[in-house]
């Protein structure tokens, strides 16, 4: 297993290469369900040969909140792991939740059968979610067992609270996450100073381990063959589009221009000024590009006069808009009876587009509210990774549970959906009671990461290519904003946070690579990796010509065996030794490929970190 010092969670908890536990951690909710992050010190670390002992105090501080806890580790030689969270309010406030949680894998756990007991000493037999649950699938839990393998179980006791779980790949975590204090007891609640907060899980194999093959889960070579590649797929991949828009310079226009997206996404408020000004320069934005044009459409307290004016204005100036989503200010979902006024609205000004509806939020709101979406609306809902975790870690791991959101609309509606916009961060909390906090002097937006502009977002933007574009029941996906701190490349002004968001002023982010390097395919295949947690790789196709488009997601070097249909590649890597130049000059970067002759066509590569490797398969004249 893996102790990570700085978040205080215990990870990957394995049986050789079988994983037993993703994680378990504690939490401090605040009542908006924001996560306090904790400072982590630690107390002792004493790990032999068959026993370890760890112990560290977590220090959670932000508004009001001020809660500290000693957390304890201790694992015994019939490997027994055990975690004691014992906490203390520092002050008064209010909590929606303070505990440990545990996250049980998707992979291993999804549809296969598991035995769940109660407080009550009942027990249940049942199975974890194959479609991802809107509601939690089990409460009242003390207990829940699941096989590892025929004859060997793992036994999970929850102490020091009522438990239950919840799928949490409505957020596009990778887990079931069981979480003491239910969701139907009232909160938020008082914590007083002096309240103490005391739990404990434990873990328990029962069984006979020895006849498992237990070889080490250590790094090895991953192994690709191209021959294996999906089904291909027309790419539907667009951009956000940031506004204001006069803040797109023709630099900013010209590579764009060179990404030859397939459409463009503007958000548009009809109850604010100069909404008509922006769809106009959209439109006249996308004429230029040869893009389409999509337009989320947010509607206020007069939905039905802003709609009606947001249609004939549209009709009026004859904007080219291929896609309309529409949502509600104050509501996590579309309000199906004004979907059905839209449409009336629509037919009566003359105007046909294809209308979409569900949330701006997480899928979530959608699984736990598809009536939000009428018969022929497209379904749409947005996605990032950091609902409830936020190291890099957590972020890749969220990569493989986004197709599942992808499965889990099409068993609800029978037809492709919108995925828009996908973000690094929340742009909003859907959650939260009242207004968000806005950043103060020397601080972030809450929507915006620092890793924007790293290596790490443009491995991680890789891996969600893999899960979502290539995926046949996916309508369109929407990344990020063109231009700006949530976006793909930088203003020429620089950094709107120059003092923590660092930047090279009209440059770009290395993610803008990974959307420049599908300029000029029309198509994509997903290559399988069997160690899809490290590596993310597809297959680019327009014609006779292809090219490969893979990445290291993870903190360590990797060496990798590709199998190609080709006996001539070129090569360009970005890395930390090209991310420099990459950045500040794009167009030498894009000019930077190296060829080589691989005469058994397998290509070996050595990827450091977070590592993006575009190889085109070339013919030899």
């Amino acid at each position: 297993m893996l102790f990570d010092p700085e978040t205080g969670w215990i990870r990957r908890i394995r049986l050789g290469r079988h994983e037993v536990v993703r994680a378990i951690f504690g939490a401090v909710r605040d009542q908006h369900w924001d996560t306090v992050q904790p400072r982590i010190s630690m107390l002792e670390q004493r790990i032999e040969s068959d026993n370890f002992q760890i112990a560290f105090k977590a220090v959670c501080q932000s508004g009001d909140v001020h809660f500290e806890w000693i957390g304890k580790l201790t694992g015994d030689k019939n490997g027994a792991v055990r975690f004691d969270f014992d906490g203390l309010a520092q002050s008064k406030f209010l909590k929606n939740r303070i505990g440990l949680c545990l996250l049980h894998p998707i992979a291993e756990c999804a549809g296969k059968p598991c035995r769940v007991k109660h407080t009550d000493g009942s027990e249940t037999q049942s199975n974890f979610p194959t479609h991802i649950s809107p509601h939690q699938p089990f409460k009242d839990i003390s207990m829940i067992g699941h096989a590892i393998a025929p004859g060997i179980d793992a036994e999970v006791t929850f102490e020091g609270d009522v438990f239950e779980m919840e799928d949490q790949r409505n957020w596009t975590d990778a887990s079931f996450k069981t979480y003491s204090t239910p969701l139907e007891m009232p909160f938020p609640v008082k914590m007083r100073r002096g309240e103490k907060v005391n739990q404990c899980i434990q873990i328990k194999i029962h069984g006979d381990a020895s006849v498992l093959s237990v070889q080490s889960a250590d790094a090895k070579k991953i192994e690709l063959d191209t021959s294996m590649a999906s089904k291909p797929v027309a790419l539907r991949v667009g951009l956000g589009l940031a506004t204001p828009i006069f803040l797109h310079d023709e630099a900013a226009i010209e590579r764009l221009r060179a990404i030859g997206m397939n459409h463009l996404c503007m958000p548009v408020y009809p109850s604010r000024r100069d909404w008509k000004e922006q769809v106009l320069m959209s439109s006249q934005l996308c004429a230029e590009f040869g893009t389409k044009l999509h337009l989320a459409v947010h509607l206020g307290g007069r939905a039905g006069e802003e709609f009606r004016a947001f249609v004939e204005y549209l009709k009026a100036e004859n904007v080219p808009v291929t896609l309309v989503q529409i949502f509600n200010e104050t509501q996590a979902t579309t309000d199906p009876s004004f979907f059905e006024q839209a449409k009336s609205i629509m037919e009566h000004v003359g105007l046909e587009v294809p209308l979409a509806a569900g949330t701006d939020a997480n899928f979530a709101e959608l699984n736990r509210n598809p009536d939000c979406v009428i018969e022929d609306a497209v379904p749409c809902y947005s996605v990032n990774p950091q609902v409830h975790a936020f190291d890099d870690m957590s972020l890749m791991e969220t990569l493989e549970v986004q197709s599942s959101t992808v499965e889990s609309a099409w068993k609800l509606f029978g037809r492709p959906a919108v995925v828009s916009p996908v973000t690094l961060k929340p742009r909003f909390n859907p959650n939260a009671i009242g207004k968000d906090k806005p950043a103060g002097t020397g601080e972030l937006p809450s929507k915006v990461d620092l890793r924007q502009s790293s290596l790490f977002t443009a491995a991680w933007t890789v891996g969600s290519f893999a899960n979502l574009l290539t995926h046949p029941q996916v309508h369109s996906v929407t990344f990020f904003e063109t231009i700006g701190s949530q976006g793909i490349m930088e203003h020429a002004s620089g950094s709107q946070y120059p003092s923590i968001f660092k930047s090279i002023p009209g440059g770009v982010f290395p993610v803008y690579h990974v959307f420049r390097d599908l300029a000029g395919y029309s198509e994509v295949s997903l290559v399988d990796v069997e160690e899809a947690g490290e590596m993310s790789c597809l297959l680019l196709s327009q014609g006779e010509q292809q090219r490969v488009l893979m990445a290291n997601l993870t903190s360590e070097t990797k060496e990798i065996d590709i199998q190609l249909e080709c006996l001539c590649v070129s090569v360009r890597v970005l890395e930390p030794d090209t991310v420099q130049q990459a950045m500040a000059e794009p167009d030498v970067f894009q000019a930077s490929s190296e060829e080589f002759v691989i005469p058994n066509g397998v290509l070996n590569l050595l990827l450091p970190p977070y590592a993006v490797v575009t190889v085109d398969l070339l013919t030899i004249e």
